[in-house]
C-alpha cells in the first residue's frame, strides 16, 4: 500500500486531535477562542484561493498548483480547527455551560456542517492541485466556498445565541 503526503497529514491531524481531546475544557471562553482560530484559518483559505483562481485565471499553471497546494493544506487546518470547535460546543452543552440551550445545539450541528464543507473544499483543492485551470472545478471549489463562508457565519451567530 503507497501512502500519499495526503493520507500522512490526516493521519498526523486525526493523532494531534486525539492527542488533544483530554486537553477540553467545556468551557464557552475557550470554545470562543476556538472561534476565532477556526475564523483565521478561513481567511487564509479565502486568501489562498483567491490567489490561486487569480493564477488560474491569468493562465499561470504552476503558481496556480502551488496557490492550490497551499490552500489544502490551509483547508487541512480550518477542518482540524473546526473539529476541535465541535467538540468544545459540545462539551459546553453536555455541561449546561450555555443560557439558549437549542442554540447551543444549533452550534454543534452548525460547527459539523462547516467541518463538512471545509472537507469538500479540500477535495476541489486536491483536484485543482493537478488540473488547476479546470472551469468546472473552479466552479465547484467557488461554490463550496460559498456554501463554507455561509456555516461559518452560522456557526458564529449560533454560539454568540447560546450565551445570550
Amino acid at each position: 500500500m503507497r501512502h500519499t503526503p495526503k493520507s500522512a497529514l490526516q493521519a498526523l491531524m486525526l493523532l494531534l486531535m486525539l492527542a488533544l481531546a483530554p486537553l477540553a475544557s467545556a468551557d464557552p471562553v475557550v470554545a470562543n477562542q476556538k472561534l476565532q482560530v477556526a475564523k483565521l484559518n478561513f481567511a487564509q483559505v479565502q486568501l489562498q484561493h483567491q490567489i490561486a483562481v487569480m493564477h488560474a485565471n491569468a493562465g499561470r499553471v504552476n503558481e496556480a498548483r502551488v496557490a492550490f497546494t497551499t490552500a489544502n493544506v490551509q483547508s487541512q487546518m480550518l477542518t482540524l480547527s473546526l473539529l476541535q470547535l465541535k467538540q468544545e460546543n459540545q462539551l459546553t452543552y453536555n455541561n449546561g455551560q450555555y443560557t439558549n440551550g437549542p442554540a447551543q445545539q444549533r452550534a454543534v450541528a452548525q460547527t459539523e456542517l462547516a467541518s463538512l464543507n471545509s472537507q469538500q473544499l479540500n477535495l476541489d483543492y486536491a483536484v485543482l492541485q493537478q488540473i488547476p485551470t479546470s472551469p468546472a472545478y473552479l466552479a465547484q471549489a467557488q461554490v463550496h466556498l460559498l456554501m463554507l463562508t455561509q456555516s461559518m457565519l452560522r456557526v458564529e451567530q449560533e454560539m454568540i445565541a447560546a450565551q445570550q
